[in-house]
């Protein structure tokens, strides 16, 4: 003969309304809560350029935003600093976007000029402050100005010479 199991059937207290209230209340958080974190998690990050993304910076703006964060303050009393900033400015008109060519040659120019404003006449007769001056004129194709620098920097550093070479001028003429 067959055994016959019965169940008995047991009964869950499951506490009073509120109890129950809240705890519809805590599944309805946590169920908002799993969501907005699992759409956090699948959401593209904003800064990763995807194929098929159409807001793209063109090269060379990305190019001179990156160049850009090179430049010294322009509170700087260091003329070397405003150099390097004249070199930058110089640097950006050959490789940033045409469009700004011209503002970024004008920044370059007032950069030099503030530096020779700053550096004094022995300053000038340093090579490496020089070299940066002539390499940004000519950077800039601006081969007279640079000739004129030199030429400046040339009558500053050797005067004596100069001198010399109108008085043997003087001698000579008859």
């Amino acid at each position: 003969m067959k055994k016959q199991t019965q169940t008995k059937s047991v009964r869950v207290a499951w506490g009073s309304t509120r109890q129950k209230v809240w705890g519809i209340i805590a599944l309805a958080g946590l169920f908002t809560c799993g969501f907005m974190v699992g759409y956090a998690v699948r959401r593209p990050i904003a800064n990763v350029a995807t194929p098929a993304t159409t807001d793209l910076k063109p090269t060379c703006t990305v190019i001179q935003e990156l160049i850009l964060n090179r430049i010294f303050p322009e509170s700087s009393p260091n003329a070397v600093e405003h150099l390097y900033n004249a070199d930058t400015y110089s640097i950006l008109v050959e490789r940033g976007c045409p469009e700004n060519a011209e503002h970024y040659k004008n920044m370059a120019l007032r950069e030099i000029e503030i530096a020779t404003a700053l550096q004094n006449e022995t300053d000038l007769s340093d090579g490496f402050q020089t070299e940066i001056v002539i390499d940004t004129y000519k950077k800039m194709d601006m081969q007279r100005e640079a000739q004129q620098f030199l030429d400046k920097v040339q009558k500053l550093t050797n005067p004596a010479i100069d001198f010399i070479l109108q008085m043997q001028q003087i001698i000579n003429e008859q």
